[in-house]
């Protein structure tokens, strides 16, 4: 037998030997490891959404409070009375798109990020865009800056501090991002403004402005 044929010959038998410690009752299986009690985790209900409303008519300086998303989702318990579903929120982003007028003639978008305070706290924040004639329409992508109350966490008490201010043309479509958190315990609530024509056990989202008026609808989601 040759030297080549003797190495050959012993390189097949440790490749054989090999897999059959591999695939042997000798082969020692992973050590798992063993948890001794459940890990904790968070019991917030929290999601992330973005919402789409439409414009029923123009608005210049529409104000949008912490109780106008305190009451953005309910459920209805009735033909006229709803719960509030959320426990916190806080805006992520803000998009306008702002129609071009028939005439051509220029319309504008604005978002608004009120001071913070009157003798203290961070300066206004506006951001605005105008539409060129036909080709170019109005059009935003703001979010809140970091000093700004609409970039915190809120807890939704009820109050007319505005977050945001809104102007825009009639038709015009305003999507909203938010970080949300739902009720987990705490006690009911129900929105400020009045409900109509509900049917118990339907959520609903309500208008981004709910506490004043019905100026921007949401689309897509039962409404009342």
């Amino acid at each position: 037998m040759t030297g080549s044929a003797v190495v050959l010959k012993y390189s097949v038998k440790k490749s054989q030997r090999s897999k059959a410690r591999r695939g042997g009752l000798n082969e020692q299986m992973p050590r798992q490891q063993v948890q001794l009690a459940p890990p904790p985790f968070r019991a917030s209900l929290a999601l992330r959404q973005k919402f789409r409303f439409a414009a029923s008519s123009a608005a210049s300086d529409l104000q949008i409070t912490s109780g106008d998303l305190r009451d953005l989702i309910v459920m209805a318990t009735g033909a006229t009375a709803a719960n509030n579903l959320l426990a916190s929120v806080r805006v992520r982003q803000i998009w306008v798109w702002g129609p071009m007028a028939s005439d051509l003639k220029p319309v504008t978008v604005s978002v608004e990020f009120p001071q913070t305070g009157d003798a203290y706290g961070a300066p206004a924040v506006i951001v605005s865009d105008t539409s060129m004639g036909a080709m170019r329409s109005a059009f935003l992508a703001v979010k809140p800056p970091k000093t700004a109350l609409a970039s915190q966490w809120l807890n939704l008490a009820v109050t007319t501090t505005p977050l945001f201010q809104l102007t825009f043309p009639s038709d015009s479509i305003v999507d909203v991002s938010f970080d949300l958190v739902l009720q987990n315990g705490q006690g009911a609530s129900s929105p400020s403004a009045p409900v109509s024509g509900a049917t118990a056990g339907v959520v609903y989202i309500r208008a981004l402005d709910n506490r004043t008026g019905t100026v921007l609808v949401p689309i897509a989601f039962p409404t009342i």
